[in-house]
C-alpha cells in the first residue's frame, strides 16, 4: 500500500504529484499475446480462445477518502484509476491547506479570546458548514447539502456552469462540484486570517504583516483559462483532408493504406494544457508550476482537465499568500505565540 506524505505545510502541486506519477499506470501493459493459428474448421467444432485476464481496478481505501474530505466511492459508479488518483493528489494539496489555515487560525483567535465558530466564514451558499466541518471529515453531510441545494437551484460560487463544458458526467460532477467549492472557500479563509493577523499585530504593538494583494476573482480566473484555450485553437492548423474522386466509370486502384491523395493518415493536432495554464499569470501571485502532459494519463477529456486546471489554478493562488503569511508567522509571530503545523500523509 503506497504511503504519501506531503514534504511541507504549505504544499505545491508538483510536489505533491511526484509521489503519485508512479501510480498513474492504468492500465497496466498486458503480456505478448497472440491467437492462436487454427484452420477454421468445418460446422461445428470451434476451438476455445483463451483471452487473457483483464487487470485488476485497484480499490481507494474509504478511509483515505474520508480523511480527506472525498465521498466513496469517489467517482460513483465509475472507475477510472488515473482520473481517481489525481484526484486524491488535488483534493490532498486542499486538504493540506485547510489543516494548516486551521492550525494558523486556533492560536491566534486563544491570543485573541475570541471563538472560532463566530471568526470562520460560512461555505458559500451552504452555511451549516465551515472549515471546522472540512477538516473534521464530515463528507457525507457535505455531499447531501450539495446535492440538495443543486436541486433547490441553489446558486454555488466558484463553479463554472457546465461544469465540464460539453460532458455531462454526473457522478464526476458532484466530487468536482465539492473540490471546486472547497478551493474558493479557502481564499475566503485566507482573505479572513490576514485580517486576524492585522489583530493580533495591533493587540502586541508591533510592526504589520506586509501588504499582500487581493485574489482575482472566480470569473476572471474562468474567463482567462477560456481566452488562453480558445486562442490555443484558433492558432491549430488542421491537416488537408480532402481527396478528390474520380470521375465515373473510370476509378483508378488505390493503393491502401497509402491513399495517395491524401499524404499518410494525418493526426490531427492536440493542445498542450499545461502550456496554456503556465501562460496565465496573475499580478503579485507566482505564476503555476509545471504539471504533467497529459494531467490524467490514457484519459482525452479536455473538458475535464480544463476544470481540474482551474482547481490548480485557484490552489496556487491560495499558495501565493499562504506563503508569506506563514513566513510572517515563522518569522515574527512565533516569537509570541506558539503554533504547530502538522503535515498529512495518507496511504492507497
Amino acid at each position: 500500500m503506497p504511503h504519501i506524505c506531503v514534504d511541507t505545510p504549505i504544499p505545491s502541486f508538483d510536489g505533491i504529484m511526484a509521489a503519485f506519477r508512479p501510480l498513474l499506470t492504468f492500465p497496466p501493459a498486458l503480456p505478448n499475446f497472440q491467437l492462436p493459428h487454427f484452420e477454421i474448421p468445418k460446422f461445428p467444432g470451434i476451438p476455445d480462445i483463451q483471452w487473457p485476464p483483464l487487470p485488476a481496478i485497484p480499490k481507494l481505501p474509504d478511509f483515505t477518502l474520508a480523511l480527506l474530505g472525498l465521498p466513496s466511492p469517489l467517482l460513483g459508479s465509475l472507475r477510472m484509476p488515473n482520473l481517481e488518483f489525481v484526484t486524491i493528489a488535488i483534493q490532498l494539496q486542499s486538504f493540506q491547506f485547510q489543516t494548516t489555515l486551521m492550525a494558523m487560525i486556533k492560536p491566534m483567535l486563544s491570543f485573541l479570546g475570541l471563538d472560532i465558530g463566530s471568526f470562520l466564514p460560512k461555505l458559500p451558499g451552504l452555511p451549516n458548514f465551515d472549515l471546522v466541518d472540512l477538516v473534521s471529515g464530515n463528507v457525507k453531510a457535505l455531499v447531501a447539502a450539495i446535492k440538495q441545494a443543486i436541486l433547490d437551484k441553489v446558486h454555488l460560487p466558484f463553479i463554472p456552469i457546465p461544469i465540464f463544458g460539453t460532458l455531462k458526467i454526473p457522478d464526476l460532477e458532484i466530487t468536482h462540484t465539492l473540490m471546486a467549492l472547497v478551493s474558493g472557500y479557502l481564499q475566503t479563509v485566507t482573505t479572513a486570517v490576514i485580517g486576524l493577523i492585522k489583530k493580533v499585530t495591533d493587540k502586541l504593538k508591533i510592526a504589520a504583516m506586509p501588504a499582500l494583494p487581493s485574489f482575482p476573482s472566480f470569473d476572471s480566473v474562468v474567463n482567462m483559462v477560456k481566452n488562453a484555450v480558445r486562442n490555443a485553437i484558433a492558432g491549430i492548423q488542421l491537416p488537408n483532408l480532402s481527396l478528390e474522386i474520380p470521375k465515373f466509370p473510370g476509378w483508378p486502384n488505390i493503393d491502401w493504406p497509402s491513399l495517395p491523395a491524401i499524404p499518410g493518415m494525418p493526426t490531427l493536432p492536440s493542445i498542450n494544457l499545461p502550456a496554456i495554464l503556465a501562460s496565465i499569470t496573475f499580478p503579485g501571485f507566482p505564476p503555476l508550476p509545471a504539471i504533467p502532459d497529459p494531467l490524467v494519463p490514457n484519459m482525452n477529456f479536455p473538458d475535464v482537465n480544463i476544470a481540474m486546471g482551474i482547481k490548480l489554478i485557484m490552489h496556487n493562488l491560495t499558495l501565493g499568500l499562504l506563503k508569506p503569511i506563514m513566513d510572517f508567522i515563522e518569522n515574527t509571530l512565533k516569537k509570541f505565540i506558539s503554533f504547530t503545523f502538522p503535515k498529512i500523509c495518507i496511504d492507497l
